[in-house]
């Protein structure tokens, strides 16, 4: 047993480090040969402070959602424009980040990595955008700033763009391409600009993980899982502006605000051009998580089937495998959890109250389960993995129903609905088919 263990454990550590620096290699030459195509030395915003803010225009180019996780929520970026022709015409990426940096992955999972500023000349990135293979439409929409406004946001770009300023320690939540761009807004426009965004009541920020991560089945069923309470919160534009593809349909609601910070009857943002022809991401209309409920069912029933039959080689072996999925899955997700609890500064993923659901400790289940898969019987009524397996079950069912008192009187403020739906069905079955079996005195009759 030890060996098996010890040479799954090599393969999949090997499989994981060789796909990680694959990856790193594949994107550093990519990022080596686009800049070997292009220059993109940093440009200077001096350039258009020294300009009046009549021969310029600022504008957010809204790069779609890709099929890269990171890509999910699209990307935002501020284009200045000098309005003559052949006139200077950059933009302004909060985006800049590199897969070669060390512990890139790590960092990114645990909330520090940090990411870099860069103005550059809007011709590279509309070249990044055309020959990315993605080939994500990119729009644009024009600000509609006063000449106070434009010079402030500049200052603040400029600011941004100093050296000890440049790079910035990124996060999804708080801090990203999009939030950065609301701010300059917020600076330049004043209390009514923030006044605007505060309402407009939106899906909470677990139900929006669900919808973004629906084309990947396991982020999809994760997004649920992993965040806490303050994930359940109805979001304002303020919040929902977090999601870069968001915020053109946000600052669409938006009125334009004077020097003297009273609202206009105009709109903040022009109409949506096309910056970059492409195409959208759609998203995906299924719900993945089904597959995990009827699956695990499905499990149970098998279980249940072939247990009845005394002389079939799966008797116990089907139950045994069912116990081997079940304890792998809680103890991979409740681990991840807690990883997230204690190693990350997301604070979104702290004080899980699905750890009372999901534990580490349910590995214990797979180690009965193979204990069943080898033999075809149970182990003595005496032996560990029967007292423990036993006391775990009763653990879960006081657990279990604690939380759900908790969450019924509202005080739990996460929402734990999501597993009560796709796993607790059938985490009861299970429980009374293997807490009958293991305390019966008939089951070890037949070893």
């Amino acid at each position: 047993m030890k060996k098996f263990f010890v040479i799954f454990s090599f393969i999949f550590l090997t499989a994981g480090f060789f796909i990680r620096f694959k990856i790193a290699s594949e994107n550093k030459t990519e990022n080596q040969n686009n800049t070997a195509l292009l220059d993109h030395k940093p440009e200077d915003i001096d350039y258009f402070l020294n300009l009046h803010p009549s021969e310029y225009e600022l504008s957010i180019l809204t790069a779609g959602r890709g099929k890269e996780i990171y890509m999910l929520g699209g990307h935002l970026l501020l284009r200045i424009k000098e309005k003559r022709p052949d006139g200077k015409d950059i933009s302004v990426n909060w985006g800049i980040f590199d897969f070669s940096d060390p512990n890139f992955y790590l960092n990114y999972a645990i909330g520090k990595l940090d990411y870099k500023v860069m103005s550059r000349a809007t011709s590279y990135e509309k070249y990044h955008f055309v020959n990315q293979p993605e080939g994500r439409r990119t729009y644009e929409n024009t600000l509609n700033l006063t000449a106070t406004q434009k010079i402030t946001i500049l200052n603040r770009v400029n600011w941004w763009l100093e050296p000890e300023h440049s790079t910035y320690r990124y996060h999804f939540f708080d801090t990203n391409c999009s939030t950065i761009i609301r701010d300059l807004l917020s600076e330049a426009l004043g209390p009514n600009f923030d006044e605007q965004l505060k309402g407009h009541p939106y899906m909470t920020f677990r139900q929006m993980g669900r919808r973004y991560f629906s084309n990947y089945p396991v982020f999809a069923f994760l997004a649920p899982l992993i965040f806490n309470s303050r994930a359940d919160m109805p979001m304002s534009f303020w919040e929902r502006f977090r999601v870069p593809v968001e915020a053109p349909d946000i600052l669409d609601e938006v009125k334009q605000v004077d020097d003297q910070g009273r609202k206009l009857s105009t709109y903040l943002i022009g109409d949506k051009t096309i910056f970059v022809e492409g195409i959208d991401l759609d998203f995906a209309t299924f719900e993945y998580s089904l597959f995990v409920l009827f699956g695990f069912l499905l499990l149970v029933f098998l279980s249940f089937l072939f247990k009845k039959r005394k002389k079939s080689f799966l008797r116990l072996r089907a139950l045994g495998g069912s116990l081997v999925v079940l304890g792998f899955f809680n103890f991979f997700w409740s681990t991840l959890m807690i990883i997230l609890w204690t190693f990350t500064e997301h604070n979104y993923t702290h004080h899980n109250a699905h750890l009372l659901i999901l534990y580490p400790f349910d590995i214990l289940f797979s180690l009965l389960g193979f204990y069943l898969l080898f033999f075809n019987r149970y182990p003595k009524k005496e032996s560990f993995l029967t007292t423990g397996s036993l006391l775990l079950i009763k653990i879960h069912a006081f657990t279990a129903s604690l939380q759900l008192v908790l969450f019924l009187f509202d005080w739990i403020k996460q929402d734990v609905s999501f597993i009560y739906i796709y796993l607790i069905p059938s985490y009861i079955l299970f429980s009374l088919i293997l807490f009958k079996e293991l305390s019966s005195k008939k089951s070890y009759n037949l070893r």
